[in-house]
């Protein structure tokens, strides 16, 4: 049988891909091109490689899952240590001691939640608590950490959550089309 020469460098694009939903995507890509050589057998070799694939990305899940679970984590370390989200913890631990209240720490997991809801403030427009879970407190227009953090003290409500009694807080800042959203969460 003749094999195109697009559809003879599907193993090579297979082996060559780290993401298996990359993958799938070009897999799925050349047997869509195969449809137009299906009355050469080919679109059936490439029902059988798509059979193989498959078990493969069975077999290598437990590699892809730590590899997930690893990008998850050098994300969280980049957004942690990110100085404008230290500059307002910073600020708000500066307030917090002026009450005699123990200092926040950054909660990961928290932070990148925090940072998903400023990234969808922005990208919609919609400026809206998140129903997180926590208690949070959001601003938008402020240009520093500082402008916002000032923006919570002088609100009675938010105020209040930010000197409530809980210690661990995710943050999270955002910009688009020069107008940033500010995010405070805390337990």
């Amino acid at each position: 049988m003749n094999v195109p020469a697009e559809q003879s460098a599907l193993p090579v694009v297979v082996s060559k891909c780290a993401d298996l939903g990359l993958c799938f995507e070009k897999l799925y890509q050349r047997v869509n091109l195969s449809s137009r050589h299906a009355e050469s057998g080919v679109g059936i070799m490439l029902g059988s490689v798509a059979a193989t694939v498959f078990a493969l990305s069975i077999a290598l899940e437990p590699d892809a899952a730590l590899q997930m679970e690893a990008d998850k984590q050098a994300a969280q370390e980049w957004l942690i240590q990110h100085p404008t989200l230290l500059r307002m913890m910073d600020l708000q631990n500066q307030e917090r001691a002026r009450y005699g209240l123990h200092p926040l720490t950054i909660n990961p997991t928290m932070c990148l939640a925090a940072q998903r809801h400023a990234n969808w403030m922005a990208s919609t427009g919609w400026y809206e608590h998140s129903n997180l879970g926590w208690p949070e407190i959001i601003h938008s227009g402020p240009y520093s950490p500082q402008g916002a953090v000032t923006g919570w003290i002088y609100s009675p409500a938010h105020h209040a959550i930010m000197l409530s009694g809980g210690t661990q807080a995710g943050f999270g800042y955002s910009v688009k089309n020069g107008t940033p959203f500010w995010v405070t969460v805390i337990q």
